[in-house]
């Protein structure tokens, strides 16, 4: 099938050739391009050839028939830095945050909060690390908890998250009654 396919496109790409050079056809040009692109492809996959060994083989064919040709320049793209918080509270016990930061590019990283006891915390990091921050026992409610993440000497993320402290729930023991209702109720 593959063999088959290569003859076509082969065939199709002399006769489009020949239009192109013997009348003068320069809008066939970018489709004759298409067809030599599709021939390569299925040659490249005859072969086992990956994509990217094809762009290779490709820029050395361009730079044997133009000369040197200007690297092109990939710029990577940057992983961002990313801060991410848990807490882990009950009513009136102490807690803590857990602030987990991932830093992929390894920068100077400062983060400030202010806890619920309006206790400013700074945590300054240049690699991926997890930080546990003790908090004073808190009542039920809610608790709203302002930070700044600062990449760099810049401020790259502003905001609060949300500490939820619910109430223990009461579980009833039973006693020696209440066995003997069930045990005469069945």
């Amino acid at each position: 099938p593959i063999h088959q396919k290569l003859s076509e496109l082969s065939k199709k790409a002399h006769e489009i050739a020949k239009e192109i050079y013997e009348r003068k056809r320069e809008e066939l040009k970018s489709e004759l391009e298409k067809i030599e692109d599709e021939i390569d492809k299925l040659v490249a996959q005859l072969y086992g050839i990956t994509d990217e060994e094809l762009n290779e083989i490709k820029k050395c064919l361009r730079i044997l028939k133009e000369g040197e040709i200007e690297e092109e320049e990939v710029e990577e793209e940057r992983e961002e830095v990313q801060v991410n918080f848990n807490a882990n509270v009950k009513p009136l016990t102490p807690g803590f945050i857990e602030v987990s930061v991932l830093n992929p590019q390894n920068q100077k990283v400062r983060i400030e909060i202010i806890l619920p006891e309006r206790k400013k915390e700074k945590l300054e990091t240049d690699k991926e690390e997890t930080f546990k921050i003790g908090i004073k026992p808190l009542k039920s409610g809610e608790y709203k908890i302002p930070y700044k993440v600062i990449v760099d000497g810049e401020i790259k993320e502003e905001g609060e998250f949300t500490i939820y402290v619910e109430k223990e729930k009461k579980v009833r023991k039973k006693d020696s009654l209440d066995d003997m209702l069930d045990e005469l109720l069945g």
